[in-house]
């Protein structure tokens, strides 16, 4: 049952629109993901949605009586009350119930003890009963506990006042107040924002759950693949609607682009082929030549022009090396760190070898960013020591971003990182991770986040360092400039050790686990996919049989050459069909000089055959452009 239908609504601020007719439906078990690039009015939409901003035009027709739940991005909670006070506020509905149980249990009480009984008592005391029951009253306790521990504060914050917990951590517990709630209709803008992964594992597990609509805001791929049956795609101020995870929409939205280029380019060439004839018959001003042109210009006019698609602007990003590092980066012998009396971690001892891109992991607190400041030299550990091999040149992106100076304009950072660089040289690069026109004199003050992350990439991309060193380097990006930056990883041929909670990036570009837990380092070989396929099995030990049987085998090898064989066929097919589509346009583009030839028609049946045989060709076009693209997609599957 759709429990909310939004209609053609529109949202400008000022003359500057952000949604247009903009129109779908939310079902009551949809798991909804919104996507699109900053700025394009993912949080805008859902503020509209919660009744929290107006809209200009349309409607927003809700079903009767849904409860709605929002978590807005970065709110300030201003309470006075510790942890556990601030979720207990939210089942003040459910305490009220409890006194009032407890007041008729003490009237009760009293007239038992004068041998007296009420019935009317006694029938409020169930009625309040089954309804404390029917509202979890003996589960709440247990509600807030698992919810807490889930989103990863320890039973000893519980008693913590609300002041003392930094912005990140204010933010987890509007979340989880709002997830107690549980609403008909859940909105929550970048939910996992200061969530460690442990912790976005548990919510995924819980969204997956849930018994009600999800709309959710996230750049985070990962999670959107886990609970998500439907995307919301916002883009030059529409909105798509897509059924699947993200993975899926990514594909329908690849298929959808293609389709819709194809479709434009043949009706330019449709376009041009009646210009051409227009153009021709209108130079040669004979009465029948001009009462053609006419004839295809109403043609012309008829034709409902279809947009050509649009490119995304893009950031450039090319990491090149300097010189090349020894096979041996970088080893740690028994280091430690300590903070005050606090162990972070302890005699911990790890190599990295050249090439290897490896993600470090593990539960927020347990010193991940501490470990890449002492590598990079911005700190010294307390124990033990860090060896580095020959020629290690390193490139370090802090998730603080103490590489960059905020009182410098953007020109003026990246001249401190290369003197050399004359004025145009600055100005190219900055141009390449999207810094145009007067942005080049902004202070680095102003910047937004994911401003201050491109600013970031473009001095590493200048230091030509051979070892990366990332602190969280998709925070505050969306998803097309996380794209580039994988891109620009995976073609990288130095060695990366990079913090992230973005598991879909880790499982990108690492080639390596390291998780940090409980102060020590375990290596797991592998991306971040095969690092949870390990610790499953390794929590999970099940008898495995490490041998396959003869006719086991000999059905595997049966299935490689079957594959090698379709894959040989489906390249000859492919070859020949593009072969085909060749030679039909190439006969196309003749029968049109031909069309546009006014001598042919004074022969009406051989107007009439080349007419048919063009119109025939053109049909067999649109079928070869077709098969073309499932062959294609048939290649792409292998």
């Amino acid at each position: 049952m759709a429990i909310l239908r939004c209609e053609n609504l529109t949202k400008s601020f000022g003359i500057n629109d952000v949604l247009i007719n903009v129109s779908f439906v939310v079902e009551g078990n949809d798991h909804i993901g919104v996507v699109g690039n900053n700025g394009c009015g993912k949080s805008t939409l859902l503020k509209i949605i919660a009744g929290h901003m107006d809209y200009n035009s349309g409607n927003l027709i809700f079903a009767s009586d849904i409860s709605i739940g929002y978590l807005e991005q970065n709110t300030i909670i201003t309470s006075e009350n510790t942890l556990w006070e601030e979720m207990f506020n939210e089942y003040e509905d459910i305490k009220t119930i409890e006194r009032q149980l407890k007041n008729i249990e003490n009237k009760i009480s009293e007239l038992g003890l004068q041998g007296k009984i009420n019935d009317r008592l006694f029938d409020e005391y169930e009625y309040l009963r089954t309804e404390y029951e029917n509202r979890n009253g003996y589960a709440y306790e247990s509600i807030i506990r698992k919810t807490l521990d889930g989103l990863g504060f320890p039973k000893n914050d519980y008693n913590r006042p609300i002041v003392e917990f930094s912005g990140g951590q204010k933010n987890k517990i509007n979340l989880a107040k709002i997830l107690q709630k549980k609403p008909d209709l859940l909105l929550l803008d970048e939910p996992t924002n200061y969530l460690d992964i442990p912790s976005c594992e548990w919510l995924e597990d819980y969204l997956k759950n849930y018994n009600g609509a999800v709309i959710v805001v996230s750049h985070d791929r990962y999670f959107l693949n886990s609970f998500v049956n439907k995307i919301f795609d916002i883009h030059h101020h529409t909105l798509d609607t897509y059924n699947g995870n993200y993975d899926t929409f990514i594909k329908l939205k690849e298929e959808k682009r293609k389709q819709l280029e194809k479709n434009y380019m043949i009706q330019q060439r449709e376009i041009n082929r009646l210009m051409n004839i227009i153009s021709v018959q209108r130079n040669r001003g004979t009465e029948k030549s001009i009462k053609i042109a006419s004839s295809r210009e109403k043609m012309l006019k008829k034709i409902e022009k279809i947009e050509k698609p649009q490119e995304q602007s893009k950031m450039r990003l090319d990491l090149k090396l300097q010189f090349e590092s020894s096979n041996i980066v970088v080893k740690s012998s028994n280091l430690s760190m300590y903070f005050d009396q606090n162990r972070i971690f302890e005699n911990i001892n790890f190599t990295i070898g050249k090439g290897e891109k490896i993600a470090l992991i593990g539960p927020n607190g347990t010193g991940k960013s501490t470990l890449l400041k002492i590598i990079a030299g911005q700190l010294k550990q307390t124990g033990g020591e860090i060896i580095f091999g020959n020629r290690v040149q390193i490139g370090y992106l802090s998730q603080e971003r103490t590489d960059l100076n905020f009182d410098n304009n953007l020109m003026e950072e990246i001249w401190s990182a290369d003197s050399s660089l004359r004025q145009f040289e600055v100005r190219s690069i900055l141009s390449y991770f999207l810094f145009t026109g007067d942005d080049v004199f902004k202070k680095v003050s102003t910047l937004s986040g994911g401003e201050l992350i491109r600013l970031s990439l473009a001095k590493l991309v200048i230091s030509k360092a051979n070892f990366l060193l990332l602190d969280e380097p998709t925070n505050h990006l969306d998803i097309p400039s996380k794209e580039v930056i994988e891109d620009a990883l995976k073609r990288y041929t130095g060695t990366i050790l990079f913090v992230s909670h973005d598991r879909y990036f880790i499982n990108k570009i690492a080639n390596k686990i390291f998780e940090l837990e409980n102060g020590s380092i375990t290596e797991y070989l592998g991306n971040y996919s095969y690092y949870i396929d390990k610790k499953h099995r390794l929590n999970n030990p099940e008898k495995e049989t490490d041998t396959l049987s003869k006719t086991e085998r000999s059905l595997m090898f049966k299935k490689q050459r079957e594959s090698i064989n379709e894959r040989r066929e489906l390249r000859q097919k492919l070859k020949e069909m593009e072969q085909m589509i060749e030679d039909t346009e190439t006969e196309i583009r003749i029968l049109e000089e031909k069309m546009g030839n006014p001598k042919i028609y004074q022969d009406e049946n051989t107007a009439i055959e080349t007419v048919k045989r063009y119109n025939l060709l053109k049909a067999d076009l649109e079928d070869y452009y077709a098969r073309w693209g499932e062959l294609i997609e048939s290649m792409e599957d292998f």
